[in-house]
C-alpha cells in the first residue's frame, strides 16, 4: 500500500512551483555543457597558446640607428659597443631590495635608478630595462660571479650613440636621450619595444623615423627564471638610414675657431640650392654629456652657464641686424620709386624729425655731405637711411623685408628655428598694445628699434641677394642611403617664391655697392681686401645693446663687455657667380667690420680652396 500524500502537494501551486524549479535547473545544466563544450572544442586553440606564452615569449629586437655624416663623409654620429644591465620587473620579487644587493658589485648612481624608473614607465613589466650602461670590465666580472643570485637581470652587450670628439656640429647633429612617455605619443610605440633612446634635438630629433630603422622579433623560449633556453624564431630588424648632411665639417671647425670665446654665431648657405654648409653657434657643449642621461648637478652647470651654451643661437638667437638690413631697404627704396640711383640726400651728424627735439646720431661723429644709396651703403651712413625710412614708412619696409624671409619661418629642418620680428604699426598694437610712432620707423630704417633677425635668416636673405632674388628653403639633409640596397636618395631642394623686380639694374647696383663696401678705401669693410683673392660683396652692421654706449670707435676695453656692441657681417662670393653666403654674429664684438667681417672671410675663402668657382649661368626674374 502506497504511502499516503503529504499534505502540500496537494497545494495548488505546488505542482507548478516543481516545474519551474525542475526548468531551471535544465537550463543551468544545459549551460554549463554547452559552456564545458565551448572551452573544450573552441577555445582549445587559444588557451593552448595562452598556456605556452608561459614558456614562450615574443622579444622585440632594436634596430641599429643610423649613422650620420657630413658632406664629406666624415662621421658626425655613429654607434659604438658597450655593455650594458638590464632587469626586467615582472621577474624581480623585491626591487628595493635587489637594488641595495646589486650596489656593491655595480655602481649604481642615484642617475642611474632614476633613469631606471623613467624608463620602466615606456616599457611592459615583461621587458628588459637598462639599469647601468657602460658597464666596465670590473663590474662585469662582478656580475658574472654573482649572476645567480639575480634572477631577472643579466647582461646585454649592445650598441650606445656616440659623437666623435673634435667635431663642431652638435647644434646640427643635436643628440639622442633616454626615451619618454611623451616621445611614445609623438612616435609609433610598437617601434620602440625595444628601444631606450630616441632624438632630443637637431637632426636626430628631425629624422627620428629615418635613423631609428625598423623593430625586429625574436620568438624564445624560457625557463621558469626568465632565461632564454632557444630560440624559435627571429624576424631581424632593419637598420635606420644613413644621412648624408650639407655642412662641411672643416668649415664648422673654421668658423667655430674663428669665434674663439665670443658669444655668436655663423650660417653659411649654398644660394643656388639653399644647402647650409656651415651652421655654428658659440659656445657650444658635448653632445655625449645626454646619450646615457646627464645627471642633475651637470645639467645645472650648463643652463646657468652666463653664456648659454645650450642655445643653438644660429637658429634660435634673435638679434637686431643693425646696418646689415641697409641693401635690402635700399633696394626696396628702388623698386618703389622712392629714390632713383643718382638721387642725393644731405647726410650729416645728427638727424631730427620736424616739430621733435630728439637727436638720432650717424655711427661717425664726422659725415656730411650729399651722398647717394650706393655711398650710403658703402659707408653705411646712417643719417641718410633715418630719411629713406621716413620717406618709405614702415608699411613698405615691413612688406620689403617680408619678402626676404625676415618675420617668416625659414622652413629648415631643424626644430624650433623662430621667425624673428618684422615689426609694423599692427604688429605692435597686437603684441604690445601701442600705437607706432614716426621714431620707430627711424630706428628700423638702421636695423633697430623692434627689428630682430636669426643668423639663419640673415645668412638665407643674403643668398637671396646674391642671385637676384631666387630663393630657395634652407636645409641641412643632402641625402639617405638605404641600409637594404644602399641605394642614395639626394635631397632635392625647394624653391621658393622669387623676389622680382621691375628692373633687373636694381639688383646690381645694390650688389655693386656691396662689393665695394670691401674694396672702395671708403668701405667699412675696406680691411677685408688687402690679399683677397676673389670677388666679395658684403656688408658691416654693428647694433647697440645699450644706448649708453654708441660710437663705433670707442674703444672695447673702456666698455664693460655686456654692454658693448653686437658685430654682424654679411657676404657673398665670388659677386657674378655666387657659391657661398654667409653671415655673422660676434655678441659684443663692437664693430662688425673688425670682429665679424674676418669670420666670413675665412669661411669663404675655406670654401672656395675647395671648390673653385665655375662659370655657369642662372636664370633670374624679371
Amino acid at each position: 500500500m502506497p504511502p499516503p500524500a503529504l499534505p502540500f502537494t496537494k497545494h495548488p501551486h505546488y505542482r507548478r512551483r516543481l516545474l519551474i524549479i525542475t526548468t531551471i535547473a535544465a537550463l543551468l545544466g544545459i549551460g554549463l555543457i554547452t559552456r564545458l563544450a565551448w572551452l573544450q572544442i573552441y577555445e582549445a586553440p587559444r588557451y593552448a597558446f595562452l598556456a605556452q606564452g608561459n614558456r614562450v615569449r615574443l622579444i622585440p629586437i632594436a634596430p641599429t640607428r643610423g649613422l650620420i655624416l657630413d658632406r664629406n663623409g666624415r662621421v658626425l654620429a655613429e654607434n659604438v659597443p658597450t655593455y650594458e644591465l638590464t632587469l626586467i620587473p615582472d621577474q624581480v620579487k623585491n626591487l628595493k631590495q635587489t637594488l641595495m644587493q646589486l650596489k656593491p658589485i655595480v655602481n649604481l648612481s642615484p642617475q642611474d635608478i632614476e633613469d631606471f624608473h623613467r624608463l620602466e614607465k615606456t616599457k611592459r613589466p615583461f621587458q628588459a630595462i637598462p639599469l647601468k650602461v657602460d658597464l666596465t670590465t670590473r663590474e662585469l666580472a662582478r656580475f658574472a660571479v654573482n649572476r645567480q643570485n639575480f634572477p631577472g637581470i643579466d647582461i646585454h652587450a649592445t650598441l650606445k650613440r656616440f659623437y666623435p670628439p673634435g667635431t663642431a656640429a652638435a647644434e646640427v647633429v643635436g643628440y639622442v636621450g633616454l626615451i619618454s612617455p611623451a616621445d611614445l605619443r609623438r612616435l609609433d610605440p610598437a617601434q620602440y619595444g625595444a628601444s631606450s633612446h630616441v632624438g632630443i634635438t637637431g637632426v636626430e630629433w628631425e629624422y627620428e623615423k629615418l635613423l631609428h630603422g625598423r623593430v625586429g622579433y625574436r620568438k624564445v623560449e624560457v625557463n621558469a627564471e626568465g632565461r632564454t633556453v632557444r630560440v624559435l624564431q627571429t624576424r631581424p630588424p632593419v637598420p635606420g638610414e644613413t644621412l648624408y648632411l650639407t655642412i662641411d665639417d672643416r668649415l664648422q671647425k673654421i668658423a667655430s675657431r674663428a669665434l674663439g670665446q665670443y658669444p655668436g654665431a655663423v650660417v653659411a648657405i649654398q644660394p643656388g640650392t639653399g644647402a647650409v654648409l656651415c651652421l655654428v653657434t658659440s659656445p657650444s657643449y658635448n653632445p655625449n654629456l645626454f646619450v646615457n642621461g646627464i645627471s642633475a648637478k651637470a645639467y645645472h652647470r650648463l643652463i646657468t652657464a652666463p653664456a648659454h651654451p645650450l642655445v643653438n643661437r644660429a637658429i634660435h638667437g634673435q638679434y637686431a641686424p643693425g646696418s646689415t638690413i641697409k641693401p635690402f631697404l635700399g633696394l626696396a627704396a628702388l623698386e618703389d620709386g622712392i629714390l632713383r640711383p643718382q638721387t642725393k640726400f644731405y647726410a650729416g651728424a645728427t638727424f631730427k624729425l620736424p616739430n621733435d627735439s630728439y637727436i638720432w646720431r650717424d655711427w661717425n661723429p664726422h659725415q656730411n655731405g650729399e651722398v647717394t644709396l650706393k655711398q650710403a651703403i658703402i659707408q653705411s651712413i646712417d643719417t641718410f637711411f633715418y630719411q629713406l625710412a621716413q620717406r618709405m614708412g614702415i608699411k613698405r619696409m615691413h612688406t620689403a623685408l617680408a619678402r626676404f624671409g625676415f618675420g617668416v619661418s625659414p622652413g629648415i629642418d631643424l626644430p624650433g628655428a623662430r621667425k624673428g620680428v618684422n615689426p609694423s604699426a599692427r604688429w605692435k598694437m597686437q603684441i604690445l598694445g601701442k600705437p607706432w610712432y614716426e621714431g620707430d620707423t627711424i630706428n628700423s630704417g638702421i636695423g633697430q628699434g623692434y627689428t630682430l633677425v636669426t643668423p639663419l635668416q640673415l645668412a638665407s636673405a643674403t643668398a637671396a641677394l646674391a642671385i637676384q632674388g631666387l630663393r630657395y628653403r634652407p636645409h641641412v639633409l643632402a641625402a639617405t642611403i638605404n641600409p637594404k640596397t644602399g641605394k642614395r636618395v639626394p635631397y632635392r631642394p625647394i624653391a621658393l617664391p622669387p623676389i622680382q623686380l621691375r628692373s633687373r639694374s636694381y639688383w646690381a647696383y645694390i650688389i655693386q655697392a656691396m662689393h665695394e663696401v670691401i674694396e672702395s678705401p671708403y668701405g667699412t669693410g675696406h680691411l677685408l681686401a688687402k690679399g683677397l683673392n676673389f670677388s666679395m660683396a658684403g656688408k658691416t652692421g654693428t647694433a647697440q645693446v645699450t644706448s649708453t654706449y654708441r660710437n663705433d670707435f670707442a674703444a672695447n676695453s673702456r666698455v664693460p663687455f655686456k654692454l658693448r656692441n653686437n658685430a654682424l657681417f654679411i657676404a657673398f662670393a665670388p659677386v657674378k657667380h655666387p657659391e657661398i653666403a654667409v653671415a655673422v654674429i660676434v655678441e659684443h664684438g663692437g664693430s662688425g667690420g673688425r670682429a665679424a667681417a674676418p669670420i666670413a672671410r675665412d669661411i669663404i675663402s675655406a670654401w672656395l680652396q675647395q671648390h673653385p668657382p665655375v662659370e655657369k649661368h642662372v636664370s633670374h626674374p624679371h
